[in-house]
């Protein structure tokens, strides 16, 4: 079971916590301390933003999260918050979801259960109530590795409605991992793309929680080694947690497809199938271009084929944009954000 929720059962279920109850088998982070690189994502609802879903800051327009917390989300009614402990801080940074990408091979239930979502205005990363959180450089997290979890998911075993009970201040849980071939004895399905987590009966991730992150130390420096993506019904049984492996994070942030607007300004004289799409030669366009060719500005020649979407972007997932028109061209292009 992924570590998601019904938005609207969640709601009733956090109206009636006790506030002085735990996550399951953790406890408050300290009023006087903030975990920097938690981000909660939250969802529209009867008039105001709830928590649905956890998150970890990468950079300042970008979030790092579970592709089932965003799958299929309209993002016009998400938004994310940094710099808070406690939901009901209102001196937290607020921005809105602009769009996000899904790793292409994701599958419920089954792999590369990630996602980037980007975000509009940029963070402040002040390195004290917000910052971004480091990518662990190891190539295998092993068992046996003591790690922690932040998050503000139920505090009870059964995460669902109604039985589900949520803290509104962020709780955090140290325990410790296990190696994918115990975790397979246990969960099946788990992949090498997946690291598990286990903890004594009545500690663990519930709903509420996916997408946040798992961390460890290394180094002198946090940093961090999954996701949370899924468990059992039960959560904190015996069985373990599953998370997105950070070496799979890896590789998809390092190729990203950014989702940029840019003015773009055609120089060279268009084809017949370029005037009949563009109805001026300085448009604002959505497009997708990989993250190690972005600058502030760009300026060259060349041959280009570019896809562009006859539909708003932010309103679907960029793999879906499938109605598209292909348009290919020899001309100066000059880029300015």
């Amino acid at each position: 079971m992924a570590f998601c929720l019904l938005v609207e059962s969640y709601f009733d279920a956090l109206d009636e916590l006790d506030a002085e109850e735990r996550i399951v088998g953790g406890s408050n982070v300290p009023s006087d301390e903030y975990v920097p690189y938690q981000v909660s994502m939250q969802y529209f609802t009867r008039n105001q933003y709830r928590h649905f879903c956890g998150g970890s800051i990468v950079s300042p327009t970008r979030v790092l999260t579970a592709a089932h917390c965003v799958y299929e989300q309209n993002p016009e009614r998400l938004t994310v918050v940094a710099g808070i402990r406690d939901l009901r801080d209102e001196t937290g940074q607020r921005s809105e979801v602009k769009d996000y990408v899904i790793h292409e091979n994701y599958e419920q239930f089954v792999s590369s259960d990630i996602a980037m979502v980007f975000i509009e205005p940029p963070l402040n990363l002040d390195g004290q109530r917000s910052e971004r959180l480091l990518f662990n450089d190891s190539s295998i997290v092993g068992g046996n590795q003591e790690v922690s979890l932040t998050g503000w998911g139920s505090v009870h075993h059964f995460g669902s409605f109604p039985l589900a009970r949520f803290p509104t201040v962020l709780q955090r849980l140290p325990y410790t991992t296990i190696t994918n071939d115990e975790c397979k004895q246990r969960m099946r399905g788990v992949s090498d793309t997946e690291v598990c987590a286990l903890e004594r009966f009545g500690k663990g991730a519930c709903n509420g929680d996916s997408g946040g992150p798992l961390v460890m130390q290394d180094g002198g420096k946090i940093k961090q080694v999954g996701i949370v993506s899924y468990g059992t019904a039960l959560c904190a049984s015996s069985n373990p947690d599953v998370y997105t492996r950070h070496k799979l994070k890896i590789v998809f942030y390092s190729s990203v497809i950014h989702v940029v607007t840019f003015k773009v300004f055609l120089i060279f004289r268009f084809s017949k199938t370029c005037r009949d799409f563009f109805s001026s030669s300085s448009l604002n366009l959505h497009f997708r271009i990989n993250s190690s060719n972005i600058s502030n500005s760009l300026n060259f020649k060349t041959s280009l084929c570019l896809s562009f979407s006859q539909r708003r972007l932010a309103k679907k997932r960029l793999k879906q944009s499938s109605i598209a028109k292909l348009i290919c061209s020899d001309f100066s292009l000059g880029i300015s954000q």
